[in-house]
């Protein structure tokens, strides 16, 4: 079993690590567009921004691997809920295409806090983002609500796409066979929250959207 979850969370790395150089690639050949064209000082600088973006996931990735090759746990701490969902949401407005909005749905920073580790929480939110945002959703929603008792709380990712296909949505999460797609991203999301002592769950699918919880623990 042990050596099943470890192949997986290799498989998740690479698996984020390719999305994230995909978008470094594009980041790149824009910025050099704008450093072309008249008066593109603005655009120069907002694909630059997204271009450190993409370097800092990239260098978490990076640990996250290194800390897996050595067996280590991954390491939990306070971190803030509305931080995480606004980093979440910012990166994936890059990853958006025209038509497509997301919104920020979360609390102030400040307000709520859990225990987790801040890159995991990242992966698992931007994994079940992209995922939506590559099935045509036009609006991704990033919040939280209550969770299953005061202790807990969710960080939910909300859709208004087509639902996920019927093959998946009565084992959502289970990873398919040539380890690709939606099936490997969402087994690895489930996975990271299970890392985080939390549980991801499939609240609703269908043709008004799709949402999921990533559920973990709340601290006062």
């Amino acid at each position: 079993m042990a050596g099943a979850f470890g192949a997986l969370a290799l498989a998740g790395l690479a698996h984020d690590l390719g999305h994230v150089l995909g978008e470094l690639g594009h980041r790149a050949r824009r910025a050099r567009a704008a450093a072309g064209a008249a008066q593109g000082a603005e655009a120069l600088r907002a694909e630059l921004a997204a271009l450190e973006a993409g370097l800092a996931r990239a260098e978490g990735l990076r640990r996250g691997l290194g800390a897996l090759a050595q067996g280590e746990p991954l390491q939990l701490t306070r971190i803030d809920v509305g931080e995480q969902l606004s980093a979440a949401a910012a990166w994936l407005r890059q990853r958006a295409g025209p038509g497509q909005e997301v919104i920020d749905q979360g609390p102030a920073e400040g307000a709520l806090r859990i225990w987790a580790e801040a890159e995991a929480v990242q992966r698992v939110l931007i994994n079940l983002g992209q995922n939506a945002l590559q099935a045509g959703a036009r609006t991704l929603r990033l919040g939280c609500a209550p969770g299953s008792h005061p202790r807990r709380l969710r960080l939910l990712v909300a859709d208004d796409g087509p639902g996920l296909p019927p093959a998946l949505t009565h084992r959502p999460f289970a990873a398919r066979p040539d380890g690709q797609g939606r099936g490997l991203g969402l087994s690895v999301a489930r996975e990271l929250a299970q890392r985080l002592e939390g549980s991801l769950s499939l609240l609703e699918s269908g043709p008004q959207g799709t949402t999921f919880a990533l559920q973990l623990e709340r601290l006062p």
